[in-house]
């Protein structure tokens, strides 16, 4: 790293690094652009941000900007109230941003695909040195390794932190983990939002917020249903858990005789009102009615799956 000094005694920051965009140097697609500056990032110590972008009329991308994380000056941000005369200001965060005139700018060109128009090296920051160059943000990774373990933890009930604490146990050291307990974080905050809608919606909550019943499935248990599901057991004979629900699963046999789970349920009831709704939830899952369905001889059970269930077989078990 060089320092520049100006006129006017500001200080600047110039990278060394073998692998420089130059002005006019061409890439096939704007991807492959913005990946050489990314590499070009990783190995001079500094975060990038994808900037502004001009598209043309047929949505083809012109001119594409590329800065140094640290381009620009954070606003201040204030939230006004329903009286004009009170303003509220919100919480405040450290700002990281320096006004960094570094940046990259690609344009356009029918012929060459996308060439770098405008190249800007001079940071007005300090590099980060290669002892810490595996904390940018371009240089961490979060791997299948890394999500694989997060849903497994998440399955269990393990929070992120103590998933990556874990991970850090693992490999060693937490400079060898690869990324930072914030990215596990933030992907464990992704995997519930990508859930959000499926089956962790199946839920059914009383008059007081008090939840009252879960329906679970997943894509095995359905394909398993589609393949096995001509006599399926609801057994709702199972104790009472620590909460006061019934486990109560929906079971039947493969063509080895063996037992497969086609979808399970937690009710607080035993009565109409529950089984209906179970009943109603597993008929949106599955999208047929089985061809025979075993229970047991609750009187309660007997309605609800004649109401659900009219064109399948109702046979009792003893």
């Amino acid at each position: 790293m060089t320092v520049e000094i100006s006129p006017g005694m500001t200080e600047y920051y110039i990278p060394h690094c073998e692998l420089k965009p130059t002005l006019e140097q061409s890439f096939k697609t704007l991807d492959e652009g913005v990946k050489f500056y990314r590499i070009y990032a990783e190995s001079s110590g500094f975060d990038i941000r994808l900037g502004s972008e001009n598209k043309s009329k047929d949505g083809t991308i012109i001119w594409k900007y590329v800065y140094c994380s640290r381009e620009g000056e954070k606003n201040a941000l204030v939230e006004v109230g329903d009286s004009s005369d009170v303003v509220k200001t919100k919480k405040r965060r450290v700002s990281k941003r320096s006004n960094c005139r570094a940046r990259i700018v690609f344009m356009f060109c029918s012929q060459k695909g996308y060439i770098a128009k405008l190249f800007e090296e001079l940071h007005s920051h300090p590099l980060v040195s290669d002892d810490f160059k595996r904390f940018l943000k371009v240089n961490r990774n979060l791997d299948d390794v890394h999500k694989n373990l997060v849903l497994n933890c998440a399955r269990a009930n393990i929070g992120p932190m103590r998933c990556y604490r874990l991970f850090k146990e693992g490999v060693g050291s937490y400079s060898d983990v690869g990324c930072t307990g914030a990215d596990f974080k933030n992907y464990a905050h992704d995997l519930r939002a990508y859930i959000h809608g499926a089956d962790a919606q199946m839920y059914c909550v009383g008059k007081e917020e008090r939840l009252t019943g879960i329906f679970w499935a997943d894509a095995l248990s359905r394909r398993n249903y589609a393949a096995f599901g001509d006599v399926v057991s609801f057994n709702s004979t199972y104790s009472l858990n620590r909460y006061n629900m019934i486990f109560a699963p929906f079971t039947g046999k493969d063509n080895h005789g063996k037992c497969v789970c086609f979808c399970a349920s937690l009710l607080s009831g035993e009565d109409n009102e529950s089984y209906s709704w179970v009943f109603e939830k597993f008929l949106k899952c599955m999208e047929n009615s089985p061809g025979m369905l075993i229970t047991d001889q609750d009187p309660a059970l007997k309605v609800a799956v004649e109401q659900s269930f009219p064109d399948s077989r109702h046979r009792l078990c003893m």
